[in-house]
Formats: structure tokens, C-alpha cells, sequence
């Protein structure tokens, strides 16, 4: 676990993010928990919840992995590439990388016990969000994921 300045700084940043935001943990959960290679939304509460706790990296999840979850959540709440938050995230962590590689994370995308209508939305809402980072050719790719998915539901 994460317990130093920084975890309390990302903590007090994050708060002042969601509440003046009006975010619920619960719903920025619900649309990137698979993108953080959680099987349940609950999975990511509690990582936001512990982030919010200036409890980084509490959990019974990979060390490895708190970058990437991490970057996929500050996008969700809206944190700007060249905000102080996100200077500090990458002397915190080395390599980290804001905003994350999408085409990585869309290729690979776990769809094994997914909703298709969230996982369809998540990937609308990423795709939109992100189209100057990400090439036409992988825009269509995604494209017609989410119209496959879509006629799932």
C-alpha cells in the first residue's frame, strides 16, 4: 500500500474532483470497472473508495496494476493531462501513462461476464472521448464492437 504524501494529496484531489463534480463512486465504477480488469464494479468501488481514503493500493489486488487502474480513473473523473495531479502521478510512479494507451486497453478489453449494454456504452463513451488518440482504422474496430454489442442487448 501506498502511504506517503502523495497518496494523501491524490486523496484531498480526487475528493474536491468528485464533489464538485457531483460523482458517486458507484457510477464512475460502473462504467470502468472492466477497463481496470475488475469482474465486478464492486471491485472498483473499493479501489476508488481507497484512493479517496489516502489508501492507495489497499486491497487484494496486483501493485502492478495501480497505475493503469489509476490513470483509467482520473480520465473517468475528468482530470486534465497537464493538471499538478497528474505531474505528481508520474514522479509517483515511473512509466506511468496519462492519458492510457487505448488501443491496448480496447484490444484487450475482457468481455467474460460482462453486460453488454455497459461494455458497449463504456466503449461509446472511451471511443468518443478519445478520438485524436486513437487511428481510424482501431475506430472502426471498436465501431463495429459496439454495434455488435448493441444488437446483443
Amino acid at each position: 500500500m501506498v502511504k506517503n504524501n502523495y497518496a494523501e494529496y491524490l486523496a484531498e484531489e480526487v475528493n474536491s474532483i468528485m464533489e464538485e463534480r457531483g460523482l458517486l463512486a458507484k457510477d464512475i465504477a460502473q462504467i470502468s470497472y472492466l477497463g481496470m480488469d475488475f469482474k465486478r464494479p464492486g471491485s472498483a468501488v473499493h479501489f476508488i473508495s481507497s484512493i479517496r481514503k489516502g489508501q492507495l493500493g489497499s486491497g487484494n489486488y496486483s501493485q502492478k496494476a495501480i497505475p493503469q487502474r489509476l490513470a483509467i480513473f482520473l480520465e473517468h473523473i475528468g482530470v486534465s493531462e497537464n493538471s499538478d495531479l497528474i505531474t505528481r502521478t508520474r514522479e509517483e510512479f515511473p512509466g506511468f501513462q496519462y492519458p492510457i494507451d487505448r488501443v491496448r486497453e480496447y484490444r484487450t478489453f475482457s468481455l467474460e461476464n460482462a453486460d453488454a449494454r455497459v461494455v458497449s456504452q463504456f466503449l461509446e463513451e472511451s471511443l468518443e472521448r478519445d478520438r485524436r488518440h486513437i487511428p481510424s482504422r482501431e475506430r472502426k474496430i471498436v465501431r463495429d464492437l459496439v454495434e455488435r454489442l448493441k444488437s446483443r442487448t
